[in-house]
Parts: structure tokens; sequence; C-alpha cells
């Protein structure tokens, strides 16, 4: 999202089946909120205050630094189904029972 957003394409992260329902401005807008919403360091990220005053007013707001993870696909085109990597999340139980 923060890649499209800062190449000028946010736009095309909204669902094609809202056509013309929806001012473009306002979407940008709370994408750039949004992206300062999950900035790294809590100390850029603005406060529920400052975010209802972003959303109800056309101020001029910082700009977002690209976040820490962000998906990155250095080739272009489909890849094969083999060279799709996918990560492996997992977590540990431990059942405690009385004897």
């Amino acid at each position: 999202a923060w890649h499209s957003w800062n190449e000028g394409r946010g736009l095309e992260l909204v669902d094609e089946t809202l056509t013309d329902s929806y001012s473009s401005s306002e979407v940008m807008r709370c994408m750039h909120i949004g992206l300062l919403c999950i900035q790294d360091n809590a100390a850029d990220r603005p406060t529920m205050p400052d975010v209802v005053f972003m959303l109800s007013s056309e101020t001029d707001r910082r700009q977002p630094k690209e976040p820490i993870f962000t998906f990155q696909n250095p080739v272009s085109g489909p890849q094969p189904q083999s060279e799709i990597i996918f990560s492996a999340n997992e977590a540990t139980m431990s059942m405690i029972q009385g004897r």
C-alpha cells in the first residue's frame, strides 16, 4: 500500500466494484492518515485527536516514512508456484493436567 500511495497510484487499491461511489481525494486522505498511523516509531504516529482533526480538514499532513516491513517483488510478472515463498508462523501450546 505504501509503494502504491507513494507513487500516486493509491486508488489502484480500491475495490473495483466501488466505481464512482467514493471521492478519490477522500480515499487518498484516508490512506495518507492510515500510513501515518502505522509508522514504526510511535512518536511519528498521530494521536487520536490529530487523526480526527486530519479526517475533518484539508490541512497539510506530514509525509509518512516507508514502513520497515513492505513487500517488494523485484521480478515483474507471475512467478511459478514453486518459487513463491510463504512464511510459516507457529505457536506452541502447553496443556497442564493434574495427576
